[in-house]
């Protein structure tokens, strides 16, 4: 098949899969954690205090164009490494190799939880397990825009309509509504080669319940999965492990095989895309930032 014609299956299929049960509630599956020493990650980044930029949507631009210069990104590094931003910054600068988009969107989710901003990982997922491919990504709290915003910190990237930042639940429904919207990406990668990896990518989700820093090796941790009415998200994990070639099982057995009994599978979008309690404090808007 084709890039075109997998561009046309991979939308028709977001355009085939787009109702969910919406039932919004008082209750949030997902907690934050602030409670970290954060002396020795900030000595890797002396210049990104949050003084420095006029919002903190400026604050995460920059936040990415530092992952980018620092942490160039591999996509086929699936080292054996603790998923917190100073283990991946070490590893990666002893080794002399780039992360992975898992890895850097964990390093991303803690420097973020530095500046005491709400932030948490998201594995973006396609229909098809035989794809055998995934990508991950941040989701932030801006609180200058009042909302969650997407941040692409492998292609250092991020989508805008009228110059405000969408969130991934925001550019999933433009894709199926064939809205346009503009893609700002430092990889090289053409705007229309974004769109088609959206649209690849864009079909179900994961996240998980608890997000801090080491939340990945969190003994209590739980994955929670988004995935539209009719599509058995359960299904397609296990036929992907069966399909995997054997190097890749074998990290996976390591890195993510617990998760498997330990995910809650929800149709839900307003829930799995609840904005923080506190984040709609105003007092919030005035957290002390390091």
């Amino acid at each position: 098949m084709n890039s075109l014609n997998e561009y046309v299956k991979y939308l028709s299929m977001l355009e085939q899969y787009k109702n969910y049960k919406n039932n919004p509630c008082n209750s949030s599956f997902f907690n934050y954690d602030f409670a970290i020493d954060t002396s020795e990650l900030k000595t890797y980044m002396p210049k990104l205090s949050l003084n420095n930029f006029e919002n903190d949507w400026e604050h995460f631009k920059n936040i990415l164009k530092w992952v980018k210069t620092n942490l160039p990104h591999d996509g086929y590094n699936n080292s054996n490494v603790p998923y917190d931003a100073i283990s991946i910054i070490k590893f990666m600068k002893n080794k002399q190799i780039g992360p992975s988009c898992m890895m850097l969107s964990f390093a991303l989710r803690d420097i973020l939880g530095l500046y005491g901003y709400y932030a948490r990982v998201v594995q973006t997922c396609p229909f098809d397990p035989r794809i055998l491919d995934s990508h991950w990504k941040v989701l932030a709290y801006s609180n200058h825009f009042e909302k969650w915003v997407m941040l692409d910190p492998s292609w250092c990237a991020y989508c805008l309509t009228d110059d405000i930042p969408l969130s991934i639940q925001e550019i999933r429904t433009m894709l199926i509504k064939r809205e346009k919207f503009d893609i700002i990406n430092h990889s090289g990668f053409s705007k229309a080669h974004y769109h088609y990896l959206l649209c690849r990518y864009y079909f179900h989700f994961n996240s998980f319940i608890f997000n801090e820093t080491g939340m990945f090796e969190k003994s209590d941790q739980r994955r929670i999965n988004l995935s539209p009415e009719g599509f058995n998200a359960n299904d397609y994990f296990n036929e992907r492990w069966h399909l995997e070639e054997p190097d890749m099982k074998k990290w996976m057995k390591v890195i993510l095989a617990r998760f498997h009994e330990n995910t809650s599978y929800i149709n839900d979008e307003e829930a799995f895309w609840q904005i923080p309690p506190e984040c709609l404090e105003t007092s919030n808007k005035n957290r002390l930032q390091v």
